[in-house]
């Protein structure tokens, strides 16, 4: 294997390495904000579930452009 070989692979496997770490934040995340969802549901303030929702989509479709990239 050359210098360069190595040198691919690490930065690949670095790269993996972040994303993975990111996939983590992003799950926890999701998890408080369907949290928050459903406080706000309860209290019946659509105003800040509306909100919710908007973010909730956001992290959801970052978490599946980052998951598809890894594969």
């Amino acid at each position: 294997m050359c210098i360069r070989d190595r040198s691919w692979r690490r930065s690949v496997v670095e790269t993996l390495g972040c994303a993975a770490g990111r996939v983590g934040q992003l799950e926890d995340q999701i998890a408080q904000l369907e949290r928050s969802l459903s406080e706000a549901e309860a209290k019946g303030d659509e105003k800040a579930a509306r909100n919710v929702r908007e973010a909730l989509e956001t992290k959801r479709a970052w978490l599946a452009q980052i998951s598809s990239s890894m594969k």
